[in-house]
């Protein structure tokens, strides 16, 4: 069984709003394995929707939070454009994982009266 290594199919799943939700959750769950940006943005926007299901929104800011802890670096404008689902599930995995960038971003959210 071959492996795909690129995140398209999984982005086109996790965007496309017609698609089964389980599927989508599943898709966001699993492009937290990437790191691409491509990826990263199709996370972005799924966790900076403001009224979006709060299921979906804490997969995106879960798996944005892995990409982030291995490459080191929180981007300020997507933290603070997520809605408080994804941005709380976030922090919590930085903190547990990361603490150093956790307190980095923490630093971004305080700076904005915004976060956590």
């Amino acid at each position: 069984m071959e492996i795909v290594r690129q995140p398209e199919g999984l982005i086109g799943v996790v965007l496309a709003t017609s698609a089964d939700f389980g599927d989508r959750h599943d898709a966001a769950q699993d492009l937290g394995a990437f790191d691409d940006p491509r990826a990263e943005a199709a996370l972005a926007l799924i966790a900076c929707e403001e009224n979006g299901d709060e299921d979906l929104s804490d997969a995106a800011g879960e798996s944005l939070a892995e990409m982030w802890s291995r490459k080191g670096d929180v981007p300020a404008a997507t933290l603070l454009r997520m809605n408080a689902v994804s941005r709380d599930i976030a922090m919590a995995l930085l903190l547990a994982r990361v603490p150093e960038l956790h307190a980095t971003a923490r630093r971004v959210l305080e700076q904005t009266d915004g976060g956590s």
